[in-house]
């Protein structure tokens, strides 16, 4: 049987990491794994920096847990971790505010 080895840094290479059809917990059956690629600095994107940030940090947590109704399975403990240590050290722009979602508010309809 074959495991998965992640890097243990977000910024190594990932070129030998296939969660696809290996034993454990930390895999995956399926033919299509989701992959999203940013730059390290993001400076250059003023404002926009936070707001990607916060999408990125959603997604690797919160976001989560809307994938059962969907019929998606979440990313392994040790493949968020990793996204978040990613995440953790993007490059912002010096005095940017970071974003903050309303993730526990009510909805109202009407």
């Amino acid at each position: 049987s074959r495991s998965i080895v992640w890097p243990e840094d977000p910024f190594q290479s990932f070129e030998d990491v296939s969660p696809i059809n290996v034993d454990g917990d930390d895999t995956y059956p399926i033919v299509l794994v989701t992959y999203v690629y940013v730059r390290k600095d993001l400076t250059g994107l003023g404002t926009a920096a936070q707001l990607v940030k916060t999408f990125l940090t959603y997604c690797i947590n919160e976001g989560q847990g809307l994938l059962k109704k969907y019929a998606f399975v979440k990313v392994s403990e040790t493949a968020r971790a990793l996204g978040m240590k990613a995440i953790e050290n993007l490059e912002m722009p010096a005095g940017s505010m970071p974003f903050h979602l309303e993730i526990d508010a009510e909805a109202i309809v009407g």
